[in-house]
């Protein structure tokens, strides 16, 4: 009696351990296969697909809303602005002829000065060729490096609630010696030239060291500076030697009246004087959205945390990942943590 009963329990746990295994498997095959399939979706609709922003019909033609969206940096990441993204947008929306301006609409703290750059300069390269006119509107957040992008475009609109302006370099690091001492740990190093280790997180910076970290700080500076006084036709001095350089946060209506913008408005508005330049009728382009592309692999690299690495976290925006020590950012130092 004792061991049928013993049988039985067996028997139940085993059919237990087996429905459940399959019930996991079942699971795992029906979220792969809906990721694959979500992931070849996109796949096929981009870069042809767009989101219409409105009703509006199309009757001279579109204008392209190009996003540029959380922090600023080289790579395919879907979680962040490239210039290799931004470049495959521009392309599209010059081969189009239907596309008769472009809004590039900005939410981003900033990010690579380098990348910052490139992106500034493929806005004025389809600007060259294409004859196509470019409005920047700033949502959000157009801050530093964000702003250097928005430089590249004919004309700037800001949200009146618009958090924009730092102007500026950081380049950022952790100095860990004081901890180290304590725990009694020694460094050893061996090195090309002295100034090889110069960022190294368990020594102090020599006075010689911080004039050179000084220098390409302000020489990346300047070249910001000179962008925005060539495009905003500003007094270079005005801006390095006042306030609207010093690396402040403006608002819209500062930045306005610091001429750093040609005006206020939202999507409404930045449609209209994108009609205005391109010299067409008043409600006759309709606004399509173009969206990046989605790669796959981005689906599992996203959400890994590298050791080593900056994380820069906006509020309502999504994480990015960012190397800590050697380069330099366009970013507010508020966001550098």
């Amino acid at each position: 009696m004792e061991e049928n009963i013993e049988r039985k329990q067996k028997f139940g746990c085993l059919k237990f351990g087996c429905i459940l295994v399959s019930a996991v498997f079942i699971l795992t095959a029906a979220l792969v296969s809906a990721t694959v399939v979500f992931v070849i979706g996109e796949i096929r609709n981009e870069p042809e697909e767009e989101d219409r922003l409105n009703s509006a019909s199309a009757k001279c033609g579109k204008i392209a809303v190009i996003p540029v969206e959380n922090v600023i940096a080289y790579g395919e990441s879907y979680s962040s602005a490239t210039p290799e993204q931004l470049e495959k947008m521009l392309v599209k929306a010059e081969k189009s002829a239907e596309v008769k301006a472009v809004i590039l609409s900005i939410n981003s703290p900033g990010g690579e000065v380098t990348a910052s750059d490139d992106m500034y300069r493929l806005l004025l390269d389809f600007r060259k060729r294409s004859g196509k006119p470019v409005v920047a509107l700033m949502n959000s957040l157009a801050a530093s490096g964000a702003f250097y992008v928005a430089m590249g475009c004919d004309r700037i609109l800001a949200s009146p609630m618009t958090l924009t302006g730092s102007i500026g370099v950081i380049i950022s690091g952790c100095n860990f010696k004081g901890l180290a001492d304590w725990f009694g740990i020694k460094r050893e190093v061996y090195k090309s030239g002295k100034m090889k280790d110069m960022l190294d997180p368990l020594q102090d910076r020599t006075a010689e060291e911080e004039n050179i970290i000084n220098g390409l700080v302000r020489e990346s500076y300047l070249a910001f500076a000179d962008i925005v006084s060539k495009s905003r036709n500003i007094p270079l001095k005005a801006i390095t030697e006042g306030e609207i350089g010093d690396g402040r946060i403006l608002s819209a209506r500062q930045a306005l009246d610091a001429k750093l913008i040609d005006g206020l408005g939202r999507m409404p508005e930045a449609c209209r004087l994108a009609e205005k330049l391109a010299k067409v009728p008043k409600d006759s382009l309709s606004p399509v959205k173009y969206r990046k592309k989605l790669p796959f692999l981005d689906l599992f690299r996203e959400s890994r945390t590298e050791a080593g690495n900056l994380r820069v976290a906006l509020p309502g925006v999504s994480r990015r990942e960012l190397p800590e020590t050697g380069l330099l950012f366009f970013l507010p130092p508020v966001l550098v943590r």
